[in-house]
């Protein structure tokens, strides 16, 4: 999979604050801005960034069909790709993950529509939303609750789906995040989950 040409991250940060980064050269938790992160946007540190900051890219980057609004901080969806734990019978790989960064700019029709397209292609399509900072987001797999409205294209049932969903995702007991590299986690002695455990 290639980025798409010319796309570029511009003053999108959503990476920088939404994920969890548990590297030997770095760590930083979920839900909390990067010590790097200058105010307005944009790192501090971009020339000398870390690997794990080189490497990454959202799925925005590399998805064509979506336009420009897809970015995450215009969208408020963060779009990631997924190959652990997904559910067998959906053997098309990765999936794609979703995790809300702003409700109210992302529950609108294009997001509903896109969401649509994934799971009528049989990709697997996972729902997150952050906990507290700090601690891992809960996810939720859509294709088999959505998967005959969408055959049917009935958009109200997505709709209220999508209304209800992070709902009860916000109800979740959110795990705390302990990292495993690095000697400075605030809570080396809490049970230590896996991202892929959470979805």
């Amino acid at each position: 999979m290639e980025l798409v040409k010319e796309r570029e991250c511009g003053e999108c940060s959503v990476c920088c604050v939404v994920l969890n980064v548990d590297t030997r050269e770095f760590q930083k938790l979920p839900g909390v801005p990067c010590a790097h992160l200058c105010d307005g946007g944009g790192c501090s540190i971009h020339a000398t960034r870390y690997p794990v900051c080189r490497s990454y890219h959202c799925g925005w980057r590399y998805l064509q069909f979506l336009g420009e609004d897809w970015r995450p901080d215009r969208s408020g969806v963060l779009i990631d790709f997924q190959t652990d734990d997904l559910p067998s019978h959906y053997p098309k790989r990765p999936g794609i993950r979703l995790t809300l960064v702003d409700k109210g700019k992302a529950l609108r029709r294009p997001f509903y529509d896109a969401v649509a397209r994934f799971i009528a292609a049989d990709v697997p399509v996972i729902l997150a939303v952050g906990g507290p900072p700090g601690h891992f987001p809960a996810g939720a797999f859509l294709n088999d609750a959505l998967k005959e409205a969408v055959s049917k294209r009935n958009f109200s049932e997505v709709e209220t789906a999508f209304v209800q969903a992070p709902k009860g995702l916000e109800s979740h007991r959110f795990n705390r995040v302990v990292h495993r590299n690095g000697t400075n986690s605030p809570a080396q002695t809490d049970h230590q989950p896996t991202i892929k455990n959470r979805v």
